[in-house]
C-alpha cells in the first residue's frame, strides 16, 4: 500500500487523497493493517452513483491483466459468487465488525436509504393519496408484504422495522432483535 495512514489504536485510518473529492478517511482494523499494506498499489476512491457513496478500491496486476479490487473484499477474501454488506452502510468502514459476506439477496435486506424522490423519507412507508393516510409495506425475494396503514409516520415506520425483523433475517432490525433477546 502507497498510502498515508494513521494508527488510532483499534482502529487504523487509510488517508485517501482525491483531486475531484478531497481528502477521504477509510477505517479499517488495525489487526487487518499487514494485509492491507500488502496491496502493491495506492488505495484510491470511487464515487457510485447507485449508492451515493463512496467506495475504496485499488487497481492490481493479475495474469497480465489490470484488475479492480475493492478494499473490503481484500480484507474479507470474499468469493467471487458472494458479496460484502456493509452492515452500517458506511462504506468506507471497512473494519470487520461493519463487514459480513452475504449471498445478494441477504444483501438487499440492508438498504442504505429511502429514494431520495421518497415524500416520507423512510424506506418502506410512503403516502396513499386514496386513503389519506402512510403506507407501509416491504418487500422480500421479490414479494410486497403490506404491513397497514397509519395517521403518521412515525407509526408507519415502527409497522415496517416490525417486519423487517420478522421477515428479513439480515436486516439491522433482525440482527436488533437477536441482540435483545440474548441480553
Amino acid at each position: 500500500m502507497k498510502n498515508r495512514f494513521e494508527i488510532r489504536g483499534d482502529v487504523t485510518v487509510i488517508f485517501i487523497d482525491s483531486p475531484k473529492y478531497g481528502v477521504k478517511e477509510v477505517a479499517i482494523d488495525t489487526s487487518d493493517l499487514p494485509l492491507v499494506q500488502k496491496f502493491p498499489n495506492s488505495w484510491c476512491i470511487h464515487w457510485d452513483p447507485t449508492i451515493q457513496g463512496f467506495y475504496c478500491r485499488g487497481k492490481i496486476q493479475v495474469n497480465g491483466k489490470r484488475n479492480t479490487i475493492y478494499l473490503h473484499r481484500w480484507i474479507t477474501q470474499c468469493p467471487v459468487n458472494l458479496q460484502v454488506d456493509h452492515f452500517d452502510n458506511d462504506t468506507l468502514n471497512n473494519r470487520r465488525s461493519n463487514l459480513r459476506i452475504v449471498k445478494n439477496s441477504e444483501n438487499q435486506q440492508n438498504p442504505r436509504s429511502a429514494q431520495r424522490n421518497s415524500r416520507s423519507g423512510v424506506l418502506g412507508v410512503s403516502w396513499n393519496q386514496k386513503a389519506q393516510k402512510w403506507m407501509a409495506r416491504i418487500e422480500v425475494d421479490g414479494k410486497k408484504h403490506y404491513c397497514g396503514l397509519f395517521l403518521d409516520v412515525f407509526a408507519a415506520l415502527n409497522a415496517v422495522k416490525r417486519a423487517r425483523a420478522k421477515l428479513m433475517p439480515y436486516s439491522k432490525e433482525a440482527l436488533a432483535s437477536r441482540s435483545k433477546e440474548r441480553a
